[in-house]
């Protein structure tokens, strides 16, 4: 379906990520499009009390399949301004990446084709920001929070490049980076692992960080699962299908839990 009216369902259900069943309409219910995407898991039908939801699984799978079905809405590239335009709302879908990342370290590095000394940078103003076209050193480490990116070393250790992106961490973004070890520094929830298994996408040795202590940070600082719309953060399937043992680890403790640590627990 690629009428208006399935187009603001497709919206809503992006926006939302939750939706009544009784706020939908019957051509909806009944679509074979809605049909599809419960049976690739995309989608899940539920029962709350006495009511049925759909509740949202996958949002990347279902966004891209909203872009192929209605693709004058891609003419952008994911700015707070194509939101407003498409969703009237700048933050009702994830931002990508317009190649503006932050930077922390005490080493030369390789940026835009350039030697930076980025301690000096570091040291003086705090960090480094450029709109990367290609970025090379040893050892990456992506951290997810900006308030963690800025003192991540106290916990990752000095010999890290720090780096943080303004927007969505996305593959484009990621083959800019040249690099031997790349870590990953998030939240200890659905989110993080997932954002992880992306950048392992490019870089399948990727490692997520995971402290000494975390069983002991997790006891005193856990807190429940939640989401934007204050709705149970949901597990996306290529966090629930991945093998990789810290996902496994973390994903088991927050589906038998609910509850998960915050990267900020760690600077406690």
């Amino acid at each position: 379906m690629r009428n208006p009216v399935f187009k603001n369902f497709m919206l809503k259900l992006l926006e939302a990520e939750t939706l009544p069943s009784s706020s939908m309409s019957l051509a909806a219910k009944q679509s074979a499009d809605l049909q599809n995407w419960l049976d690739a898991g995309f989608v899940e039908k539920k029962q709350r009390g006495s009511h049925i939801i759909y509740q949202v699984i996958d949002r990347e799978a279902l966004r891209a399949i909203f872009y192929q079905k209605f693709p004058n809405e891609a003419e952008g590239d994911g700015t707070a301004v194509d939101n407003m335009r498409a969703f009237a709302d700048s933050k009702a879908r994830a931002r990508i990446s317009q190649g503006v990342c932050l930077l922390r370290g005490w080493q030369l590095v390789q940026i835009n084709g350039g030697k930076v000394d980025l301690g000096k940078m570091t040291r003086r103003f705090g960090l480094f920001a450029t709109v990367l076209q290609d970025l090379e050193f040893e050892r990456v480490c992506i951290v997810e929070n900006l308030d963690c990116f800025r003192q991540a070393e106290a916990v990752v250790g000095a010999d890290w490049l720090l780096l943080h992106s303004y927007g969505r961490v996305g593959r484009g973004w990621l083959q800019k980076v040249t690099c031997h070890e790349m870590l990953v520094f998030s939240d200890f929830d659905f989110v993080g692992l997932d954002e992880f298994l992306r950048v392992c996408e490019v870089f399948p040795e990727a490692q997520f960080f995971l402290p000494e202590n975390y069983e002991e940070l997790w006891r005193k600082y856990a807190k429940p699962l939640k989401k934007r719309n204050d709705g149970e953060q949901i597990a996306s399937r290529r966090v629930m299908e991945s093998q990789h043992p810290a996902v496994i680890s973390i994903r088991e403790q927050l589906l038998r839990t609910g509850k998960f640590l915050e990267q900020q627990a760690l600077f406690v």
